[in-house]
């Protein structure tokens, strides 16, 4: 009886070791399965949305520095077909199911640029020989919005690699191919609020000088002719001529205040200005680039509106005398050109066009006779008054100014 009793205790024993046995093999081959880059069929198990992925993945802290190469990265956990549809893959790389092809995918870590989108970083293995790394940027709704290669390695000739460097909202992108001599590119993108990769370019062109190539931030001086100011946009805009070409410079805010900088129409200046980067407005914040003035300096003055603004300065000071003595006025506005003189009733007691002057000069006495007509009279009033003022020169800008006939046209 007790040898019947060892019996059976030793054929459980055995038949439990081998099902262990057993249990631990087929684990262990489940894990080959997904982890070894010759595995020819693609994980069962997979993430169900793309925001799962992207929480799954590990975050890299700017900046990054991206040198894929055969020696640092092996595809350890490729992507299910699932998965592969979920990032996209197929819209990047719509040859990646093709005979020959032989793709294998496996998501990196995950960046923020934003909290507007999404930024995952894949590998990609290219067959046997080739190996290359993507940016690719989602929308909150988990479609494509852009990407970029960011690096890339290949051991067939092992003449080709690229590399990166993260930081902030900019990817720098260097490209070398080794040849006789090597061969250095270099590509710089900025990344919008969007996820949009625009490139920065190094190079320009500009109406200013149309037959040279404009480098960033180096600074220019020429000399254009003065037309005038646009402060309705969203940059405040100088604009001027040259050789016959409307050119467009953005301007600084201090100017405003600077007496220095009141150009007329016509007046011949010299600028310095630069290629600079401006933010675009609008929801995705693009970076763009445009010719900005640094300085800007009358060298010939409009020999018509001198006069116009030594008059203009003229009428002003006249009007001002009279407000201190005189609380029925209100305000004194040039705007567009036009001389306001406004009444604290909300009407314009005067109202001078400066677009609309009559300008005699004499050689022979030199005197300069300005016409300029005067809605309102002074007083408000229904009527239109011609107004003549004489102008003695005293040099180049200045002038000794005298009322002359004033008549009444309506």
């Amino acid at each position: 009886m007790k040898s019947k009793i060892t019996y059976v205790f030793l054929l459980i024993s055995c038949h439990f070791f081998i099902a262990c046995n057993s249990k631990s093999k087929k684990e262990n081959d489940v894990s080959k399965n997904e982890t070894v880059i010759e595995n020819t069929s693609r994980k069962v198990n997979s993430l169900n949305t793309l925001r799962e992925i992207w929480q799954k993945l590990p975050m890299k802290q700017f900046p990054v520095l991206e040198n894929t190469n055969f020696d640092t990265i092996k595809i350890e956990n490729e992507l299910s077909e699932n998965e592969i549809l979920l990032l996209k893959l197929n819209e990047i790389y719509s040859e990646y199911k093709k005979e020959g092809y032989n793709y294998k995918f496996q998501a990196a870590y995950k960046l923020e640029f934003s909290q507007n989108f999404y930024s995952i970083v894949v590998h990609v293995l290219k067959g046997d020989n080739e190996i290359e790394t993507v940016l690719i940027n989602y929308n909150l709704e988990e479609k494509l919005t852009d990407f970029k290669v960011i690096a890339y390695d290949e051991i067939a000739e092992s003449m080709v690699k690229t590399t990166s460097r993260i930081e902030n909202n900019f990817v720098t992108i260097t490209h070398e191919v080794y040849l006789e001599e090597t061969k250095v590119e270099i590509s710089k993108f900025h990344v919008n609020t969007s996820g949009e990769f625009n490139l920065i370019k190094g190079v320009f062109t500009s109406t200013i000088r149309p037959y040279e190539a404009i480098l960033l931030n180096k600074t220019y001086t020429d000399t254009i002719e003065f037309l005038n100011y646009n402060d309705d946009g969203d940059y405040k805009l100088l604009i001027g001529n040259k050789k016959n070409k409307e050119i467009v410079l953005i301007y600084n805010n201090d100017w405003e205040s600077a007496e220095k900088y009141n150009f007329n129409t016509g007046d011949i200046i010299k600028i310095t200005w630069k290629m600079d980067s401006i933010w675009l407005a609008g929801d995705n914040e693009t970076l763009d680039f445009k010719e900005t003035v640094l300085e800007a300096k009358a060298i010939k003055l409009n020999e018509s509106q001198k006069y116009i603004v030594a008059l203009k300065n003229f009428i002003i000071r006249e009007w001002k005398l009279i407000q201190k003595s005189n609380a029925h006025i209100k305000n004194i506005n040039f705007e567009n050109n036009i001389l306001t003189i406004e009444s604290n009733e909300g009407f314009d007691l005067s109202s001078y066009d400066f677009n609309d002057v009559k300008i005699i000069k004499s050689d022979k006495t030199k005197k300069i006779n300005i016409t300029i007509h005067n809605v309102g009279g002074g007083d408000g009033g229904n009527v239109v008054v011609s107004e003549t003022y004489i102008l003695t020169s005293l040099d180049n800008v200045n002038f000794n100014i005298k009322r002359g006939i004033t008549k009444l046209i309506q």
